[in-house]
C-alpha cells in the first residue's frame, strides 16, 4: 500500500485514514472466466500446498472446497486515497 501511495504522490496527511471491512457471501454456482488462453474458476479456495498438506493430514482425505464467503479490506485515506 505504501508503494502505491508513493507512486500516486499521496501527501503525509493522505496516509492517515481508516480501514473499511466488507464481508459477503459467494454464490453457490461456479463462474468460469477466460482471459486469452487462461481459464479461471471464481469461487474456489486454494490456500497453497502447505495448507492442502495440513488438510490431508487432519482430515485424512484430499478435496477441493468451495468458498462460501469473501472478506475485503479497504484503506480509505483522509484525502480520498483508497487502497483495496
Amino acid at each position: 500500500m505504501k508503494k502505491e501511495a508513493e507512486r500516486k504522490n499521496i501527501s503525509e496527511f493522505g496516509l492517515h485514514g481508516g480501514i473499511l471491512i466488507d464481508e459477503m457471501t459467494v454464490q453457490d454456482d461456479l463462474i468460469i472466466s477466460r482471459t486469452g488462453d487462461t481459464w479461471n474458476i471464481v469461487g474456489m479456495v486454494d490456500m497453497g500446498d502447505t495448507n492442502n498438506a495440513i488438510k490431508v493430514l487432519t482430515d485424512g482425505k484430499k478435496k477441493v472446497e468451495m468458498a462460501t464467503h469473501a472478506l475485503q479490506f479497504v484503506f480509505h485515506g483522509f484525502t480520498g486515497f483508497r487502497y483495496i
